[in-house]
């Protein structure tokens, strides 16, 4: 017998540390989220709201004020095949002093009434979430919803997911990572961010989050200029200073409309054989389009470069267009960076821009991270120590000219006379 116990013992601790090493790599899984493509350059996710749960299929979206669903009462709504029903969940709580609500953004409108119900997504686990219930929406028909993943502005903001999570400790970090691998799935982990991109930094860039006086800040940071070429010459960047907003819940770049002339003359007019019959500038409720003919545009062009925080973000010809637009004659390619009226220097990037790199959002330390080699690196250009070096050149060369050139042309002229 005692040979039998000293024969068991020694496969039962086996089996435990076995067990406990699948807990660990199960944990590790879970962190991870596939994401599916539902259009292009939207990605989704499968997660669970309300008790009993019910399934619902969410577009994942860091700019969206919301987490929004359509209700059965959705009659004017855009898609109605899978409906969160209130009448059903018993864990739903009602808010009667909330008023019939609208949100509005650059993707369109949503309304609806408030209410809070629980939320899983994979094994995080989220109590009185607040949702928007919608009974009309104006986009989307292809997912059941929008999963708001914005900035916690915050920390103290409970209707927040991200805060939601990480005071009911599923996360210990406010950080989202994102990896649009390709056209059909990315990958999204909430929490933390993979190893490798700390260990190496040199690939590793970040700018800093923009936290303005209006408390409804975005994931976003500031861009400075535009470079419309591959000389990778900064002085030849043109300067905007403008809030960047990031979105996954977009593909395109729409920047205001009074920026329009400076592609046209920076970057359309500067592709070979150029001409204004080639492109046209349609406007199609309230945003306005570039569409080039396809024949136009079948050359290898420049890239368009965003400048963040001195580095320059690439993204290369070849994706700023896309094949859409026939008429009775001819075939036209729709330009990726749209325009829309405003009068804030604001800027939305979406997916066209973030599936170029890794991207890290990270509200503990206030940045935006881009992982890849895809940059170029203008910070000598951009930093405080490059502007100080300008003004001490630049008070050097007033002060030569003023007491050295000057008394020198007014000594040879006094000579001539």
């Amino acid at each position: 017998m005692a040979f039998f116990n000293s024969f068991i013992f020694p496969i039962n601790i086996l089996l435990l540390i076995s067990f406990i090493s699948s807990i660990n790599l199960a944990e590790i899984e879970e962190e991870v989220f596939t994401l599916t493509n539902i259009s292009p350059g939207l990605y989704a996710m499968q997660l669970s709201i309300g008790y009993p749960m019910h399934n619902f299929l969410l577009l994942v979206d860091i700019s969206s004020k919301y987490t929004w669903l359509r209700g059965t009462n959705c009659t004017f709504c855009a898609y109605t095949d899978n409906i969160y029903d209130e009448e059903a969940s018993i864990s739903v709580i009602h808010q009667e002093d909330i008023p019939y609500t609208t949100m509005t953004d650059i993707k369109g409108s949503v309304s609806g009434n408030i209410l809070y119900d629980d939320i899983k997504i994979g094994d995080y686990y989220a109590t009185k979430v607040e949702l928007l219930i919608a009974s009309e929406d104006e986009y989307l028909e292809s997912a059941d919803g929008v999963l708001s993943l914005k900035y916690p502005s915050e920390s103290n903001d409970s209707r927040n997911i991200i805060n939601k999570l990480y005071m009911s400790g599923s996360i210990r970090q406010k950080i989202l990572y994102f990896n649009f691998k390709d056209e059909m799935t990315a990958t999204l982990m909430i929490g933390k961010i993979p190893q490798y991109i700390m260990s190496e930094k040199k690939y590793y860039s970040t700018c800093h989050i923009q936290e303005l006086s209006n408390k409804n800040v975005n994931w976003n940071c500031l861009v400075t200029h535009i470079l419309f070429d591959d000389n990778y010459n900064f002085y030849q960047a043109s300067v905007i200073d403008s809030i960047a907003i990031f979105s996954t819940g977009i593909e395109k770049i729409y920047a205001p409309k009074n920026t329009i002339d400076l592609f046209m003359n920076n970057y359309f007019k500067n592709l070979p054989d150029f001409d204004e019959k080639k492109c046209l500038i349609k406007t199609i409720s309230g945003i306005h389009q570039i569409y080039c003919l396809k024949s136009f545009l079948n050359i290898e062009g420049p890239s368009i470069h965003f400048i963040f925080n001195g580095y320059a973000y690439k993204i290369p010809f070849e994706d700023l267009f896309d094949d859409v637009y026939t008429d009775s004659y001819n075939r036209y390619k729709l330009f990726k960076v749209e325009f829309y009226e405003t009068e804030k220097k604001e800027w939305y990037f979406g997916t066209v821009f973030l599936k170029q790199y890794e991207t890290v959002f990270d509200a503990d330390n206030k940045i935006v991270g881009f992982y890849g080699n895809n940059k170029f690196d203008f910070t000598k250009y951009t930093n405080e120590e490059y502007e100080v070096y300008c003004w001490y050149n630049s008070i050097s060369v007033f002060i030569l000219f003023s007491v050295v050139i000057i008394p020198m042309i007014y000594t040879v002229t006094h000579k001539m006379k």
